[in-house]
């Protein structure tokens, strides 16, 4: 009698344990996920080691493309590829909404082809432009449909400062407890990198001899239209291989002369951290397929020593 109770009992804590894996199999899959930030580019809207939770349903649910995958595992399991990509489903998102501006969205690289595009490298990002922008990058100024693009203070840029400032603007950036970034010399001037809102703190106490000022090429310029979906694109030698990536993502085949119709909508992110990030300045155009959520707050924060930052806990992602 007590074997038949203590095997009812063994049963029914079985069933509420796949229960419970099922439940969290679908939250994950479907809805939202944690993701541990383990590089600089987001710096200083986040820090290495923060882990966000990433909101599935912003843009509309992805559905799962790689059918065979070990649960709860996203590309490996003991150092061995977890997945098997002769099943796909193909790319299918219900409920699909475009990205706001200033979004910092999770997606997936675009341009690792050797893997089924739900199972690529991870990367965080935010939007300055959607489907249909015209981007133009004059310096260190950033244009959307001719409007200047008031970016986020939060993010970093690279500034120089005259060799004789150094020891004051180090006295400076110690009191008011900044920590310089990726600091250099040379024979005539000092580089470093920090946000626009530090940079403007630090100038405040400066002479206008000793500010740090930005230190980029005036000269360097360019324009580009983000496609959308439908959008007609008059295919020449010019253009082409702007585009030559993401129509062979769609077709699956090189691109030719002539025109192509767009199928899915486009966008251009950037990382806070231009020194550190990997963004569309080096994957190009991102399309929509790729696209997994918007990083919506911080719910764990540690740094590199495992110390627990608690200021940045359950705080949101701006």
């Amino acid at each position: 009698m007590m074997a038949l109770k203590k095997a009812k009992i063994i049963k029914w804590w079985g069933k509420v344990f796949i229960l419970a894996l099922l439940v969290v199999f679908i939250v994950r899959a479907f809805f939202a996920q944690s993701y541990t930030v383990s590089s600089p580019q987001m710096e200083t809207a986040l820090l290495y080691g923060d882990r966000v939770i990433v909101n599935k349903l912003s843009y509309g649910i992805r559905l799962p493309s790689t059918l065979l995958s070990i649960p709860f595992t996203f590309d490996s399991f003991l150092g061995m590829k977890s997945y098997s990509g002769a099943l796909q489903l193909g790319y299918h998102r219900w409920f699909s909404s475009q990205i706001p501006r200033n979004d910092v969205v999770l997606y997936n690289n675009p341009v690792e082809t050797e893997k089924p595009f739900d199972k690529r490298t991870l990367f965080l990002s935010r939007c300055v432009a959607v489907p249909g922008d015209t981007i133009e990058v004059k310096g260190a100024d950033f244009f959307i449909n001719g409007k200047q693009y008031i970016t986020s203070p939060d993010l970093l840029l690279p500034y120089s400062f005259p060799l004789l400032a150094k020891d004051t603007l180090l006295s400076v950036f110690k009191q008011m407890n900044i920590v310089p970034r990726n600091l250099s010399v040379d024979s005539v001037r000092g580089y470093l990198v920090q946000s626009k809102y530090e940079a403007f703190l630090v100038n405040q106490r400066l002479s206008d001899s000793l500010q740090i000022k930005l230190n980029t090429d005036e000269n360097y310029s360019y324009q580009l239209l983000v496609p959308s979906k439908g959008m007609t694109v008059n295919l020449t030698d010019e253009n082409r291989m702007l585009y030559a990536s993401i129509i062979k993502d769609e077709l699956g085949d090189d691109v030719k002369n002539g025109h192509y119709i767009f199928k899915n909508d486009y966008y251009w992110l950037l990382s806070d951290n231009p020194e550190e990030g990997t963004d569309s300045r080096i994957v190009g155009f991102v399309s929509e397929k790729y696209i997994i959520g918007r990083a919506s707050f911080i719910w764990y924060s540690s740094d590199e020593n495992g110390k627990r930052r608690g200021s940045r806990c359950f705080t949101s992602v701006k």
